[in-house]
């Protein structure tokens, strides 16, 4: 499922002392099943950008297309962007409510034409996709769940809905290294399913390894958007644009100016290991 945004424009309190402009004529296509992560510093557009493009917040130019449809275009039914798109938010672990697993992650199926077995399928799904028994876990309360358990069940809610698009605002933030590996994991199966994703995180290193592409924001405007290797070579404007490039290539450019023969592309750790070993077997001689 695509999305595109065209020259989105939103401001935040208009006509006040207080006036900011969000975004400032953002223009990105995404097409299906593709995994765009989204970087820049606090407070550049990302959060907002995510929030146009699930429909919750109308901006005052510009245009949201999913799959081909404007979904701010008059007679456009809001219930079928709710069926096409999946939104989690920052820590949404804690903004688990209901009183077992099974109602929790089957919440926003209530409204639907499904049957009670379509449900109970649905919800069995997902809890299989990240990582839960069905049976085991069904009539546990939420809130008795860990941290990153939590945070996996908010997902699942998510998911239950068979989003074609997912917006994901700092997803991975809090969790260990097993847990994020995990999610992002999840994330690669998804986008091989043909679901698009989009995934706000200031780590470059995880979107290094799993995004296609990255975007970066910069005090609302598109700064930059392409393939992770290009991006991420641009140092001196990464830089400008409050953005790290990673532990993987900050080792990479150390190796470089101390006369290692490192490739500027590389940005990730599976790339740098070869170097390292290289420089190991030099020292052993």
């Amino acid at each position: 499922m695509s999305l595109e945004l065209r020259e989105v424009v939103l401001t935040y309190a208009p006509h006040t002392a207080l006036e900011c402009r969000a975004l400032d004529g953002v223009s990105l296509r995404v097409e299906d099943g593709e995994f765009v992560g989204i970087m820049g510093r606090t407070g550049c557009g990302k959060s907002t950008l995510l929030q146009v493009a699930a429909g919750l917040m109308r901006p005052a130019e510009g245009t949201v297309l999913v799959d081909g449809e404007d979904i701010y275009a008059p007679g456009y039914r809001r219930s079928r962007l709710c069926e096409r798109m999946g939104v989690l938010f920052q820590y949404p672990e804690k903004q688990l409510f209901e009183t077992t697993v099974e109602r929790e992650v089957s919440f926003a199926l209530r409204h639907t034409d499904l049957t009670m077995a379509e449900r109970r399928e649905r919800v069995c799904r997902a809890l299989e996709l990240v990582g839960f028994d069905y049976q085991k876990v069904r009539e546990q309360s939420p809130l008795g769940f860990s941290g990153g358990e939590k945070r996996r069940l908010a997902i699942a809610g998510v998911l239950a809905a068979r989003p074609g698009i997912l917006l994901l605002d700092e997803p991975i933030a809090g969790l260990d290294p097993v847990g994020r590996q995990e999610f992002l994991a999840l994330t690669d199966r998804l986008c091989g399913e043909g679901v698009t994703v989009l995934l706000v995180s200031h780590n470059a290193d995880a979107l290094a390894d799993h995004a296609r592409r990255i975007v970066i924001l910069e005090n609302g405007v598109l700064a930059a958007d392409g393939p992770v290797e290009q991006v991420f070579s641009r140092r001196e404007e990464l830089a400008r644009w409050g953005v790290s490039p990673g532990q993987a290539a900050e080792c990479a450019e150390q190796l470089r100016t101390r006369g290692e023969e490192v490739p500027p592309d590389v940005i990730r750790y599976g790339e740098l290991l070869p170097y390292l070993l290289r420089m190991g077997r030099r020292r052993e001689r």
